[in-house]
């Protein structure tokens, strides 16, 4: 301190001695005066870019973090590739409950220097708080090979073999089967055995069950039943397969559970048709809440009713997450909410579904709530009502979501009222009720097949052309696309960013 006053008394437009004497107060924990000093500096220098930094991390010191924030942002003005400047307004960003924007400010920050641990630690923090699983944990991992100190590595059960075989003794600690592997099963057996949440690392593979059994609830024999909170993380939806091999359903949950990078496969749980029996083949959830990221439930079949996830008085959020190809001849070839249960479904794909009743989505019963924020449900087939998503008691929120090109006896794309929150594309109305003036009606939202348009998950492309471009309310879509595609995007070319109806965003051609 004493060697930058006299710096400061010889030239009194010293902005560096004001600079660095501001550091050396915030390390002596003397924020104030800190601040005082970076004023001065940056009075001398308007362009001084560390010290809007320094200052915008001592405001952070005070938990001010919209001053900070403001700093931050002139130290990028200043200089645009301040990596620093990027994480640590992104962190403040994070304080005060924006994570899509400090994603944004990480993600740049990794952009200027790849090897910037700190930054893929904090971007993994925020995509887990958002339950983006399987990104975080590759976060996570890319900052221990760049830092080993930079992150802590989490206690965890690594699946060695595809062979399906139980737990030698659950409870102690060691997911082993007899011959000394870890299996699927035997994981899923350990972790619900022990206390706390235990996270369960799935390599590329198919994990196809082969042990038979009906009524078993630990996961010994037939289906996976998850009893207790864990995380499920694959290496990707196309390369990490769970195939229930037509032998019951695939997972049955009730637990707090996060599913993230992998698909569900196989499932057609059998009778006969009493509760618990014959219903959700791909995944069932009777109780917590599951969190499913970039996954793919497709293939499986509910005898009784849902082919693909039933959640009944438990909570699921769905995102970035392709539900198709899945069947039942009663309700739900998709996904059904029943009982009082919530459905959290985001950028999402629901397509190609087949059932009686609402064979994309199917809510009934008090207390239900759905929520469909940017997805596109198309090309599902009901024999009677509700090919898109049928409303039979409860709540269906639209916003942002395409409902178009599927089939029923009555009300092709939605049977029953929703509660739209606008701007929607519903390409046939008949039997629909509760939608808003922002919403497009009878058009046609020109979609590409069910194909690999990029991302982990396979998805419907708008075409050149589709009303659904530049149609979106940006203040309810999230801060990137199904497939990971910053939106919003000026796909119109008009020069101004829309965002896009639907689970994709459309990118001009250049």
């Amino acid at each position: 301190i004493a060697q930058y006053n006299e710096a400061i008394r010889i030239d009194p437009d010293d902005a560096d001695a004001y600079n660095n004497r501001g550091i050396a107060y915030i390390n002596m924990g003397e924020v104030s005066r800190a601040i005082a000093d970076y004023n001065e500096a940056i009075r001398i220098n308007p362009d001084y870019a560390l010290a809007y930094y320094n200052r915008g991390h001592a405001y952070g010191e005070k938990k001010e973090y919209d001053k900070a924030i403001a700093d931050y942002s002139d130290a990028i003005r200043i200089n645009p590739d301040y990596a620093a400047a990027y994480n640590n307004r992104g962190s403040a960003y994070y304080k005060v409950g924006d994570v899509d924007k400090a994603i944004a400010d990480y993600t740049e920050a990794i952009r200027i220097n790849p090897d910037y641990a700190a930054a893929y630690v904090n971007r993994g923090i925020a995509y887990r708080n958002v339950g983006k699983v399987s990104r975080s944990i590759a976060d996570y991992t890319k900052a221990i090979r760049l830092d080993p100190t930079a992150a802590d590595a989490t206690p965890q059960f690594v699946v060695n073999t595809t062979s399906d075989t139980v737990d030698a003794d659950p409870g102690d600690g060691v997911a082993q089967d007899s011959q000394g592997k870890t299996s699927l099963r035997a994981a899923i057996m350990e972790a619900n055995a022990l206390e706390g949440r235990d996270l369960i690392l799935l390599p590329q593979g198919t994990f196809t069950l082969s042990i038979a059994g009906v009524g078993e609830a630990n996961s010994a024999t037939g289906d996976l039943d998850i009893k207790s909170d864990m995380t499920i993380v694959g290496a990707g939806s196309r390369s990490t397969i769970i195939n229930g091999n037509l032998l019951d359903r695939v997972l049955d949950i009730s637990g707090n559970v996060s599913l993230s990078g992998l698909t569900v496969t196989g499932g057609r749980p059998p009778g006969p048709r009493q509760p618990g029996n014959g219903y959700g083949g791909g995944v069932a959830i009777s109780k917590g809440t599951v969190t499913m990221d970039e996954v793919t439930v497709s293939g499986n079949h509910g005898a009784f009713g849902t082919g693909g996830i039933v959640v009944a008085g438990a909570t699921l959020i769905l995102t970035d997450s392709t539900i198709s190809g899945n069947t039942t001849p009663y309700e739900g070839g998709g996904i059904a909410v029943h009982s009082g249960g919530t459905a959290n479904i985001i950028n999402s794909t629901i397509s190609d579904n087949r059932a009686d009743n609402g064979a994309g989505i199917a809510a009934s019963g008090d207390g239900t709530l759905i929520t469909i924020t940017n997805c596109t449900i198309t090309g599902n087939s009901a024999k009677f009502g509700g090919g898109g998503l049928k409303i039979n008691g409860g709540t269906a929120r639209l916003q942002n979501t395409i409902v178009s090109s599927n089939t029923a006896g009555s009300g092709p794309d939605i049977y029953g009222t929703v509660q739209s929150l606008g701007n929607n594309l519903v390409r046939k109305t008949i039997g629909a009720t509760g939608l808003v003036s922002s919403d497009l009606k009878n058009v046609n939202p020109t979609l590409g097949p069910l194909d690999d348009n990029g991302g982990t998950t396979l998805t419907h492309a708008l075409l050149d052309g589709s009303p659904a471009i530049d149609a979106g309310n940006n203040s309810a879509a999230p801060a990137t696309d199904q497939r990971g595609i910053s939106r919003p995007i000026d796909g119109d070319s008009n020069g101004t960013n829309i965002v896009d109806i639907g689970a994709t965003e459309f990118k001009p051609k250049q």
